[in-house]
């Protein structure tokens, strides 16, 4: 019998399968659900965003509220009808059967489209998980909101939509599929939906964010995390203390989803997606400095391969000063790789220098047998 990390992994995989080139988005969406938060997907139409949401909403066995909003978009639609009955005894109420207050799982595609009177009641619902009906705060059953948007906020109704952008603590710009293998799949493939296996239960969601929650942090993980909010100070980053706070039960979800039972700075690639305030800059300085504060190993690898390509790229095989330079060069790179600890990239790395240094010296041969005749 499954346990329930092995049935969230497994509908992962199944996800990833059929949705083509969508993996980061499939784990963001896994990430935000344990971690009881929202979602926000920006990207152009046909990029899979509603495919992805419909596909999670058939794994997840709760209700499910789905609405594409515009600016005509009423309260109503959202929350549901006023109450007749209950106006006849003065009394403002709203029906909330079927609608937003009563959802475990919501697709709100288009949200920046809504008006002011929707966006000002989601707040509430999205950050307290509120809703207020008839004077009486009602606990919503909400258990993950996905917001998707074809583009980003328009720059005169950014401050406006500020609040709400920030109530989504996970958000990601989704882009088209462009590598070969990929369009193949997309093309050929006639059936892009997920065939689960499984499904899961608000129960076991439930018991899923327990387990979650017993993930521990090493002592390298707290003070990783914590050069990463001062490195990205310095550069003028800084996200609001409760997005530095909640980004700490995203990291333990990341974490536990890839069947971990402590966080490391190896799982700090989901932050890239949290620890910002708006698109653009901010995004890419922020996935540089928790690449350079919590990966230094995959920077220094990817320094070396860049080095390895210079150096090779530098060889004139007809002549043997160059040979010379670019073998002390290489010998200089092996001595490198040797203080690194084991990784795949660098055995493959050091496989092409020993492949490099065999045609040099077959170059100094052929230029020493050159001379000679």
């Amino acid at each position: 019998m499954l346990n329930i990390q092995e049935k969230f992994m497994i509908a992962k995989k199944e996800m990833a399968e059929a949705l083509v080139d969508r993996e980061a988005e499939i784990d963001m969406l896994f990430t935000a659900v344990l971690a009881k938060t929202n979602l926000l997907l920006i990207g152009p139409p046909g990029t899979g965003k509603s495919l992805l949401l419909d596909s999670f909403m058939r794994l997840i066995n709760g209700k499910k509220f789905s609405l594409l909003m515009t600016k005509f978009t009423t309260p109503e639609e959202v929350f549901g009808p006023i109450s007749l009955k209950g106006l006849e005894n003065d009394h403002y109420r709203r029906i909330t059967t079927d609608r937003l207050p009563e959802a475990h799982v919501a697709f709100l595609d288009e949200i920046f489209k809504s008006n002011s009177a929707i966006l000002n009641t989601l707040l509430k619902i999205l950050n307290e998980g509120v809703f207020e009906n008839d004077g009486v705060a009602h606990k919503v059953p909400l258990e993950l909101c996905v917001a998707a948007s074809n583009e980003k906020p328009d720059p005169e109704t950014a401050k406006e939509l500020g609040a709400l952008f920030d109530r989504f603590l996970l958000r990601k710009v989704v882009t088209p599929v462009r590598k070969t293998k990929d369009l193949e799949k997309l093309l050929w493939q006639r059936d892009h939906n997920p065939k689960f296996s499984i499904s899961i239960s608000i129960e076991e969601l439930t018991e899923a964010r327990k387990l979650v929650s017993k993930v521990e942090w090493t002592k390298e993980a707290k003070e990783c995390y914590l050069e990463i909010i001062k490195g990205l100070a310095k550069e003028g980053v800084c996200p609001g203390d409760r997005r530095k706070f909640r980004c700490i039960d995203v990291i333990q979800s990341w974490a536990w989803l890839n069947g971990k039972n402590q966080v490391t700075p190896d799982d700090f690639d989901i932050a890239c997606y949290v620890l910002w305030d708006d698109f653009g800059e901010q995004e890419r300085i922020c996935a540089n400095i928790i690449l350079e504060k919590a990966k230094p190993l995959r920077m220094a690898v990817a320094d070396m391969l860049l080095e390895f390509d210079e150096i090779v790229s530098d060889i004139d095989k007809s002549d043997s000063t160059s040979l010379t330079r670019a073998n002390k060069k290489l010998e200089s790179l092996i001595d490198k790789i040797e203080f690194m600890p084991a990784n795949p990239k660098l055995e493959w790395l050091l496989a092409e220098i020993k492949k490099q240094k065999i045609e040099i010296k077959d170059a100094m041969t052929k230029l020493i047998v050159g001379k000679k005749k």
